[in-house]
């Protein structure tokens, strides 16, 4: 039988025990994956060649048992905003945790904008919440995370980092909407799967690496490279899941902001790129039949690449502020649809070292992107990617 790679699907759920293979079944099989996943077994081997009047060597000792799932989905929303994102159980197994999104309508924007992941704060109140996008005068909604208390309408909301203000015109709407912010405590382990027409590759005890590439013009992906434990493969039908209906947004009308700068009125760029940059490790050892339960997440270094347009120095100095070490932060926000709309915001970036990049005569930058924490609190806030 001659196998059709492009009949292709990508399972994954969440392991409710680190390192068990969970059943799957069709609802774990949403994300509409494209056909370049791949599967790459990792079957070590100790190759026996004891000294002897013979130069052949004998029959390997099979060792530990690993194997790697990789894929792209399109990055989108799921359409409405009180359901999550096909994509939500394979972001959390790359070290994210799920926040709820909540909006509160406001007036203008005094000493604006509100930065994304500064807290703010109501006047009268008292409640709290984490800032989810950049909020700028002539925009009608903040969305907000980790929220605390009650708000209320009428009061005066202000950002704890920016000073940025507006009077509230609505109480808290709940269920607008979900973010993901890094987990550095305990994030789940996945059994995933590809089925690819009539054969099953799946690993557990997985967890995995996230980069996001989004080029103008295009689709944004997100791409998943996740390591589990090696499971000897299976003749499966295809499940019969049923997908999302949402279009992807193109990568257009960005409204973009990074160092300051509103590269939606005042500079140009054309592609952002992003990788979470996780450290994957073996997890378990001989006392398991393949040797490793699972695979631990070590670290991140999450790191980001635009192509912004050449300035003056005096418009904007990529380099003076590399050379400085200063911050800033990035906010991408991109689509028109309640539940389709995209996030991605980091509150503290770095320049890398600016190099040059010449684009049919244009000079550009390719500007390397060091995405940081600006504290030493126990609290990830590095990142956010959100659907709102």
């Amino acid at each position: 039988m001659t196998l059709h790679k492009r009949l292709v699907q990508i399972a994954v759920e969440e392991e409710s025990a680190e390192g068990t293979a969970e059943a799957l079944v069709d609802a774990d099989a949403t994300m509409a994956v494209y056909p370049d996943a791949s599967y790459t077994s990792d079957i070590q081997k100790f190759k026996r060649d004891p000294a002897r009047a013979s130069l052949a060597k004998l029959r390997s000792v099979i060792g530990k048992q690993l194997a790697q799932l990789s894929w792209r989905c399109e990055f989108k929303g799921s359409g409405s905003v009180g359901t999550e994102p096909a994509w939500n159980d394979a972001i959390l197994g790359c070290g994210f945790q799920k926040k709820t999104v909540s909006s509160i309508d406001i007036g203008a924007v005094s000493s604006g904008p509100f930065y994304p992941g500064e807290t703010v704060n109501g006047g009268t109140s008292s409640a709290t919440g984490r800032v989810v996008c950049e909020v700028e005068n002539g925009d009608s909604v903040v969305h907000m995370i980790d929220v605390t208390g009650t708000w209320q309408s009428g009061e005066t909301i202000t950002g704890g980092t920016s000073g940025a203000s507006a009077t509230t015109s609505s109480t808290e709407t709940a269920d607008q909407g979900f973010a993901y912010v890094p987990d550095s405590s305990s994030p789940p382990s996945m059994t995933v799967a590809r089925y690819m027409n009539g054969v099953r590759h799946l690993i557990h005890g997985a967890r995995g690496n996230l980069s996001i590439p989004l080029t103008g013009g295009e689709p944004g992906f997100l791409q998943f490279a996740y390591q589990g434990v090696y499971n000897d493969p299976t003749d499966l039908a295809l499940l019969s899941p049923t997908y999302e209906t949402t279009v992807p947004p193109a990568f257009l009308n960005v409204a973009l902001r990074l160092h300051g700068v509103d590269y939606s009125t005042e500079a140009d760029f054309g592609d952002l790129s992003l990788d979470l940059g996780n450290t994957l490790t073996p997890l378990g050892g001989s006392g398991r039949a393949k040797g490793v339960k699972s695979f631990f997440i070590g670290g991140r270094d999450v790191t980001a690449d635009i192509d912004p347009e050449m300035e003056l120095v005096a418009d904007h100095d990529f380099y003076g502020r590399a050379s400085a070490g200063s911050v800033g932060y990035l906010c991408a926000k991109w689509g028109s649809s309640a539940g389709n709309i995209l996030v991605i915001a980091a509150p503290t970036v770095e320049y890398g070292n600016p190099g040059d990049s010449d684009d049919g005569g244009i000079a550009r930058l390719s500007l390397p992107l060091d995405i940081c924490s600006e504290s030493l609190d126990d609290i990830d806030d590095d990142l956010i990617i959100a659907m709102i």
